[in-house]
């Protein structure tokens, strides 16, 4: 099983076939210990999967075909093709770690960004429904269902903010009905 680190763009020794490839667009990387790209594809098994993933071990892309990869600022490694491994995906919430591909374990921090983004989406939703209700009691147009639904949208968003988001695990109200 192969691991390649840290892979970047380069511009190989001058030959004719590499001013023509450069001419035509195509980019070279080479490895943290030196080794080009399309060189080292050829040691990757055909039945092995392959992985990029970037300096924090989150994948970023996989593919059976390794010649698929982009590993522009990536590492790339190849595990086995296992129904378990095939579960991982490029959504962030997996990682390679230690010849392993796992769910990935948030930082704190990252949890707290989540949950911040998590709570503008919800105030984001209140306010949405909110305002064509705050329209109709304004103008004093507003059914009974209509001033209920605004007083529970009201109070859920009361509920959201004060939420704190700065220790995990955040849990948010449901929104209302």
């Amino acid at each position: 099983m192969q691991i390649i680190r840290n892979f970047k763009r380069y511009e190989p020794a001058s030959s004719t076939i590499n001013d023509a490839l450069l001419r035509h667009g195509v980019i070279f990387f080479i490895s943290e210990d030196g080794q080009d790209w399309y060189d080292v594809q050829k040691l990757f098994q055909p039945d092995t999967l392959k992985i990029a993933y970037d300096d924090k071990g989150v994948i970023r892309s996989l593919s059976q075909d390794v010649s698929m990869l982009y590993p522009e600022g990536l590492s790339v490694a190849e595990v086995s093709n296992t129904a378990a491994n095939r579960r991982a995906d490029i959504s962030g919430e997996w990682c390679f770690n230690e010849g392993e591909i796992l769910r990935r374990q948030y930082s704190d921090e990252e949890l707290q960004q989540q949950a911040e983004h998590e709570k503008q989406r919800l105030l984001a939703i209140a306010n949405n429904v909110m305002a064509p209700l705050q329209d109709a009691v304004d103008l004093n147009e507003a059914t009974q269902e209509e001033c209920a639904r605004l007083t529970a949208w009201k109070k859920f968003r009361i509920e959201v903010n004060r939420v704190d988001t700065r220790v995990p695990p955040v849990t948010f109200p449901a929104l209302p009905e």
